[in-house]
């Protein structure tokens, strides 16, 4: 596969993973009051990223993990 084709699948599904994470985000935000968004940004700033990046390395390692002959030396 070209680089620019897989270029171009990563980055919509990229993009489609965030236009359904984003609006979530924002209904939940919309719900919360002015006191526990001042508490929320006070206590817990250091943990308000979600760190996809983490969650990428994790899928990443996973598929290393496996072989496409895992099956046959299975049996």
């Amino acid at each position: 596969m070209s680089l620019e084709k897989l270029s171009v699948r990563a980055r919509s599904k990229l993009f489609a993973l965030m236009g359904e994470i984003q609006p979530l985000i924002d209904k939940h935000l919309a719900e919360l009051r002015t006191d526990e968004v001042n508490f929320i940004l006070q206590e817990y700033r250091q943990y308000l990223r979600i760190n996809l990046e983490a969650d990428l390395e994790k899928i990443r390692e996973e598929q290393l993990k496996e072989s496409p002959f895992d099956d046959l030396l299975d049996n």
